[in-house]
């Protein structure tokens, strides 16, 4: 089962179990994901179409509760879509992959210029299980 197929069979079960707020988050997610494919021409949303939509929303809502950490909403819908995500890397995996591409760049090539050859590296072999932010900073440490 694809993840846009077990979102929409939750979205599905969201509806007769009267979740509102579930309903609603997966009903954007799988709009987002159908209109992101029919931009890339294709005629399904794959996976990784649905997982950018989710990391967009989760960053959306979290700069929500930033601005008002009182909101219930945001923090309900960012647990929500956090299950759909693949499990996340943690500091040591990516720190792993990133130090074993790191050694296979020629010694003139590497520093600061380098971390956009290692993000996408790390985008191409992790398909989106780790944060940015953290893969960033320890490329830098490592160059």
């Amino acid at each position: 089962m694809t993840l846009i197929e077990k979102l929409r069979t939750d979205r599905i079960q969201a509806m007769k179990d009267k979740d509102t707020i579930k309903r609603n988050i997966l009903g954007l997610v799988v709009s987002n994901s159908q209109l992101l494919a029919k931009e890339s021409k294709e005629d399904n949303p794959s996976d990784t179409h649905v997982v950018s939509v989710i990391k967009s929303l989760i960053k959306g809502n979290r700069e929500l509760l930033e601005k008002a950490p009182d909101n219930q909403n945001e923090k309900i819908e960012i647990e929500i879509l956090e299950n759909y995500l693949p499990k996340q890397m943690d500091d040591e995996e990516i720190f792993y992959i990133i130090k074993k591409f790191v050694e296979s760049i020629p010694g003139d090539q590497r520093g600061p210029r380098a971390i956009g050859l290692v993000m996408k590296h790390l985008s191409l072999v992790c398909l989106g299980r780790f944060d940015g932010k953290r893969a960033s900073f320890i490329a830098k440490e490592l160059l």
